[in-house]
């Protein structure tokens, strides 16, 4: 009834949907913040959350607000970015919630977009986004590894509908053959269960990203955990196009009108979406050191010749593991296909 009294711009509805995840105690305090500011914002019960969940669990959880982020915002993946609109962003929005996937695997070099992606997915979707770190719960409390596991899965829950977001899925998750006191092989026991709950599905979506799938542990990868396994690449000249334009009006500083975008296309073949924000980044620095009022086109030049790329063997071994782990053809890009056919016959050979 007091919160009613406040300069306000949120429903009692938007209220409960955003404190979703905390205590009553949590509550309370946020509460009385917003009575000794005299006014309930979206902005400050977010940074309270944040800043009381992050109290309780340390690096553990991270939440991440998704307002303004959508898959508009995601150069590229077009045929990926369709698939999900109607598995994730539609079905939640519709309660279509059978075909939701449990979990999503993104496969693929760093720096193409992989977490970028799930922010976005999220973000249209309209569910609450964190990261969990779940290496930090066995590096910081062993001991209590499996109570503080159990509580951060009871986080999950109540933050429902929630993308779980999963960094390096091939270091963070692992039985622990060698775990000689069994504290790996009980929390990866635990981890398991919850993602195979069915009454999880639609409600928690983990999200896992790794350069390298084929060192995951195949309990994971099998259907009911993370069953959908994306394969992220360079982007095409098409889709670096449409990721130069991104960044260059993105930032305070605007772009030149003479800035020629087809050559830094065919400048940034192989590129990934990283490195092409990086030379951007590096041409908006370069601009303002000058004490330009725009990015210029001399400054993109010179960033280019600045800035290296990664290109290596390494970059294209990760590419063909996740053409091998990836067994849905729907999620190939088109300009890869070739490559998948070549990649599979090469392993049938062997």
């Amino acid at each position: 009834k007091r919160l009613n009294e406040l300069e306000r711009e949120i429903t009692n509805k938007e209220f409960a949907k955003l404190t979703a995840g905390l205590n009553l105690t949590g509550i309370e305090d946020i509460v009385l913040l917003a009575l000794s500011n005299k006014k309930l914002t979206r902005k400050m019960i977010l940074e309270r959350k944040a800043e009381l969940i992050r109290k309780e669990f340390g690096e553990i959880i991270e939440i991440f607000d998704t307002e303004g982020y959508g898959l508009d915002k995601f150069a590229g993946q077009e045929h990926i970015k369709e698939y999900f609109k109607d598995v994730v962003i539609n079905a939640i929005k519709d309660d279509e919630l059978s075909i939701v996937p449990k979990g999503i695997l993104l496969m693929g070099p760093p720096g193409t977009g992989k977490t970028y992606f799930s922010r976005c997915l999220a973000g249209d979707a309209g569910i609450n986004f964190v990261e969990f770190k779940m290496s930090k719960i066995l590096d910081k409390y062993v001991g209590e590894s499996e109570k503080r596991l159990e509580k951060a899965l009871s986080v999950f829950r109540a933050l429902a509908p929630v993308g779980v977001f999963m960094d390096e899925l091939d270091q963070t998750l692992s039985r622990g053959d060698n775990d000689s006191t069994g504290v790996r092989q009980g929390l990866f026991g635990m981890f398991l269960a919850e993602m195979s709950k069915p009454e999880n599905r639609g409600k928690i979506i983990w999200l896992g990203a790794t350069n390298y799938p084929n060192k995951i542990d195949e309990a994971l990868k099998r259907a009911g955990r993370f069953d959908k396994k994306i394969p992220f690449f360079a982007p095409s000249d098409v889709e670096r196009k449409a990721v130069i334009k991104i960044h260059l009006n993105r930032h305070d500083l605007k772009a030149s009108d003479d800035i020629d975008v087809d050559m830094i296309v065919e400048k940034t073949k192989g590129y990934t979406q990283a490195e092409i924000e990086n030379i951007i980044v590096k041409a908006l620095e370069l601009s303002k050191r000058s004490r330009l009022k725009e990015i210029t086109q001399e400054k993109i030049e010179l960033a280019l010749s600045y800035m290296l790329s990664a290109q290596n063997n390494r970059i294209k071994e990760m590419e063909d593991i996740a053409l091998l782990e990836c067994n849905d053809r729907e999620f190939i890009p088109r300009d890869y296909i070739q490559r998948h056919e070549e990649v599979l016959n090469k392993r049938e050979t062997h």
